[in-house]
């Protein structure tokens, strides 16, 4: 049976509800990269490139959340495990 990327869970949903703040955050600073000259971004591109930080940030955070078992959707809690040791967690 073939392995699915593409579930939609809980999980899933939590990241892709959250990734409106994160598309919101990256076109913020790639509008603020053009506005001060840094790079050249032609009128509607900024929507387009705010998606792929945006893209990468859901697909990573949703395999990391699956993959160590994260149902708590909290920031804390998901930086409390990334930071924590896997002696703590009782792992290998």
């Amino acid at each position: 049976m073939p392995k699915t990327w593409f579930r939609v869970d809980a999980i899933l949903k939590e990241e892709l509800m959250r990734s409106i703040v994160v598309w919101f955050v990256s076109f913020l600073a790639i509008g603020g990269l053009t506005a001060t000259g840094y790079i050249r971004v032609p009128g509607f591109w900024p929507f387009v490139l705010a998606l792929v930080p945006t893209a990468i940030h859901v697909a990573l955070m949703t395999r990391y959340r699956r993959r160590e078992g994260i149902a708590d959707p909290s920031i804390p809690a998901i930086v409390c495990h990334l930071m924590g040791s896997r002696s703590e967690r009782n792992e290998k």
